[in-house]
């Protein structure tokens, strides 16, 4: 197998890997125990978490930045919706002392 005579397929040595508990160090690069300790399927597992734990915490901080975000945007659209009613108030008013009908005024009541 090692000497590249044969190619074992991605879904062979997975396999091996995990059901057989061959080091992948031996497998690859002739290094260590043909087979995996109890200690170092430990360690593996040990790494694997710790991996896991980080990457919960980035999304968890993610999160709370995109929230925090999400805030800020809804008070920003709350500034822009009562600036735009001042705006059109402000115009109303500015239409009506000046002897000008709105279109709006000129509507008839929905039924």
């Amino acid at each position: 197998m090692l000497s590249g005579k044969s190619q074992l397929s991605v879904k062979a040595i997975t396999s091996m890997i995990e059901n057989l508990k061959i080091n992948p160090l031996y497998l690859f690069l002739s290094q260590g125990e043909m087979f995996l300790s109890e200690e170092d399927e430990l360690q593996n597992l040990r790494s694997e978490h710790e991996g896991l734990l980080r990457k919960f915490h980035e999304l968890g901080n993610s999160a709370a930045k995109l929230a925090m975000a999400v805030t800020q945007l809804e008070r920003r659209n709350i500034d822009l919706q009562d600036i735009t009613v001042a705006a059109v108030e402000y115009y109303k008013e500015k239409l009506k002392s000046l002897g000008v009908e709105d279109e709006e005024s000129k509507m008839e009541p929905m039924k």
